[in-house]
């Protein structure tokens, strides 16, 4: 009894439209972001990483919902703010809360970072679900790593 009403919870779950869903909508009751916040940056690096943050949850539910067509279109908006990144660091705008004597190695770990979405954009095209579980985990390690050496 108890396997078969799990198996109809999930799947109801995994059958519920996902289409009206918005990124506002998921990020309302996390009181994070105010209205309008996301597509107006005050700071390119915070937004180019709310914008990562939205891309990497829905990258998990497309693993989970197994549809991977379902996760490179965030990406391209992540991409597009780290050209406002890119001229943020050019112009010396960008402040690094830790260790900001240490721009140059940010640099270099945000580059090899965007490599390796590049990586996952390849594999979900190819719809490989191994190499996009991979790239999941690479991503998620660099985030780590980099939150490490320079958020506080």
């Amino acid at each position: 009894m108890k396997r078969t009403i799990a198996t109809a919870a999930i799947t109801v779950a995994l059958t519920l439209p996902t289409s009206g869903w918005t990124e506002e909508a998921e990020h309302s009751g996390h009181g994070t972001h105010a209205a309008g916040e996301l597509s107006a940056p005050g700071n390119a690096v915070k937004h180019e990483m709310r914008l990562l943050d939205a891309a990497y949850k829905n990258l998990l539910d497309s693993i989970l919902l197994d549809t991977p067509e379902a996760i490179e279109p965030p990406f391209h908006e992540v991409h597009r703010a780290k050209m406002a990144t890119e001229k943020a660091l050019h112009a010396g705008k960008v402040v690094l809360p830790k260790n900001g004597d240490k721009l140059g190695e940010f640099i270099e770990m945000d580059e090899a970072f965007h490599g390796k979405l590049k990586k996952l954009i390849g594999a979900a095209r190819k719809k490989d679900r191994k190499g996009i579980q991979d790239s999941a985990h690479e991503i998620l390690d660099s985030c780590v790593q980099c939150h490490t050496r320079f958020r506080k």
